[in-house]
Parts: C-alpha cells; structure tokens; sequence
C-alpha cells in the first residue's frame, strides 16, 4: 500500500508520526514499534546559487536529517539531472557540493534555475522531496574594469564594477534562512546570499546589481595605519553567491592610497639585496671548496707533474723517449752551449 500525504508536518529531534491505515475509513490499525514515521523536508538552501563549474558548498536546513549514510542531494528534473552525496551536520542541517559537470539541455543558456531536491532512503520508494526550492547555475562574468580606479585609505567610498560584453551579472534572489527556537518554532533571517566584493588583503563588503554588465560595491574600512600604506594595488573579484569567487576572471585593478612613503619599502628591499649577497656568498664558498677538495684528492693519488726539468732552464714532456734525439730543440741547445744536460744510461 503507497500513501501519499502533501504538506506533511516536520516533526521536532526525537518526536515521530504514527501511520496507521484503514480500509474503511474508521477502523484504524493499532500502532507498535513499526509503525512509527519522522518525515524529512527543507526549509531553505544557502546559497541558492552558484557558478557552472560547481563544489559550491551548499547548506540545507529543514528537518529530519539522520545520519545513516544515504543522504543525497538532486539537482535538476528527472529527464536531466545530476545527484551528489550529502553529509549530515545535526538533525536541521545538513551540506552537500554542487555537481562539477552539469549539461544543461537546448535551447537554454545561463543564468538557468533548477529545482533542488534531497533523499534519504532507497530510490524504488521514490524518496526525493518536492518542494519549490530551486538552484541556479551561472557562468562567472569576466570583470575588466571599476569607476573609480583609487581610494585614500580611511574614506569608503562606492565603487562601480565592469564586466565585459558577453559576460552578464545577475540580481540575486536572499535567501529566507530559517532557524528555530528551543520549542521548535521557525524565525526566519533574510538578505543572505547576495552579491559580495572582494578587495585582496582589505577585506570583503556587500555588493548592489545595476544591470547586466555593472555592479556597485563600496570599497571596506582599512584598519591599517594609513602611514603604513603607500600605494598598494589589488584585483577587485565580485561573488555573485556571496562565497564563491574567481581570481582569474577578473582584470579589474584597484589603489588604496595612505600617506606613506615609498621608503616604506626600503626594509624589503635591503632585506632582498642581503638575502641574496648571501646566496651569492654561499655559491662562491661552496664553489672554493669543491676546488680545493679536488686539488687534494688528485695529490693523494700521486699525481705526477706532466713535465720535467732537464737543467739549463729547459723543461720537456714527461714519459717522452726522442726528447733529445739528433736534431731535437734540446740537441741543438746542448751543440751550441757546448753542455751536455741528459746522459742516457747504456
């Protein structure tokens, strides 16, 4: 027997719903240990959106999650979808990672929203809930320039974001996150998964859509001295999602200006300079003794000179045998000196 029941209550961590049946409309079973249900549903997804090429974490809050191994979350329709595996964080949260390779069928093209789904149990009971929770996927906008380009540290001012002609931004839709109280009744936060800005080491701010190519962001409060910065230059990234952001589609050059100096960069210059004078030191060292290890090797082995000294200021090749044959350099030196410098032994 399959009973189907819409809008089913979500119950509380440790409270469950008894199903009994009844053939008559009156005569219910009489309910036992088996009998007993905890439906599982979502309240809300954070965040609701993410680019195509996936590994957003995505958080699920609702209620009914059990760990028990089989947590799956679908992403798209029954003719064209994709399913993950899901952890469960507690009995109202639970995460899972957006698919990295989704094929979207024609004629659609992004941003393109898909419903969302989760399942615990075995697929020939058809687990998968229904709800009106949908995901959408986008292509990361290339961003290519800001107006303006530079800002004194100490003074926030609005900034707008550029994106280049094909590349489209979007006015993302908050998320009604739902917590609940200790008794079990839902409160509800909204504004969260909006557009974010990212400016380097300074930090991150909120974002506003304008239209398809321009976003506004306002540039962050700095908590540095402004004496500490001279001219620093950072890549302005933008998160349509709010978490998810791309160093490499964005061109996008922006200066925070302090009242410092460029002598504040004298220490990691000399720094450099000595780092490598010693570099440069340790090569010479290393390269002298190698050298001299080599030199005493080769003594040690009994090396011999190639030459010898055969008197008279003149030196020959060793090992040579017709050194001083008939018509030799050396025959001709002792014929004129009238000196005999070699005797051979006979």
């Amino acid at each position: 027997m399959k009973c189907v029941v819409e809008d089913m209550e979500l119950t509380n961590e440790g409270e469950y719903l008894g199903a009994q049946v009844a053939m008559n409309n009156y005569s219910w079973t009489d309910m036992n240990e088996n009998t007993y249900f905890m439906p599982y549903g979502v309240d809300s997804i954070y965040p609701s959106s993410g680019p195509l090429l996936g590994l957003t974490d995505v958080i699920v809050s609702g209620k009914g999650f059990v760990d028990e191994g089989n947590a799956r979350c679908k992403f798209g329709i029954n003719s064209n979808y994709a399913i993950v595996q899901g952890q469960v964080l507690s009995f109202d949260k639970m995460v899972c990672k957006t698919p990295n390779e989704f094929t979207l069928l024609e004629p659609e093209s992004f941003p393109v929203d898909i419903p969302f789904s989760i399942a615990f149990g075995d697929d020939v009971y058809d687990p998968w809930t229904n709800t009106h929770h949908k995901f959408r996927f986008y292509e990361q906008p290339r961003i290519i320039s800001s107006d303006p380009i530079e800002v004194e540290v100490g003074i926030i001012t609005e900034v707008l974001v550029f994106a280049e002609e094909g590349s489209t931004f979007f006015d993302p839709v908050p998320v009604n996150h739902v917590t609940y109280d200790e008794e079990g009744s839902p409160h509800s936060i909204t504004g969260l998964g909006g557009i974010m800005c990212k400016w380097g080491r300074f930090g991150e701010t909120s974002g506003v859509y304008i239209n398809e190519t321009c976003v506004k962001c306002v540039t962050p409060a700095v908590e540095d001295d402004p004496d500490s910065i001279y001219r620093e230059t950072v890549t302005i990234l933008v998160a349509l999602n709010g978490q998810d952001y791309d160093e490499d589609s964005s061109d996008a050059l922006f200066t925070f200006i302090g009242t410092g100096t460029y002598l504040v960069f004298w220490p990691f210059i000399i720094g450099a300079l000595l780092v490598g004078l010693l570099i440069l030191a340790l090569v010479v060292c290393c390269s002298m003794l190698f050298n001299s290890i080599s030199m005493s090797e080769g003594m040690r082995g009994g090396s011999k000179p190639h030459t010898e000294n055969i008197g008279g200021g003149l030196s020959v090749p060793k090992g040579r045998s017709d050194w001083n044959k008939a018509g030799s350099s050396v025959d001709v030196v002792e014929k004129a000196s009238g000196q005999n410098f070699y005797l051979r032994n006979v």
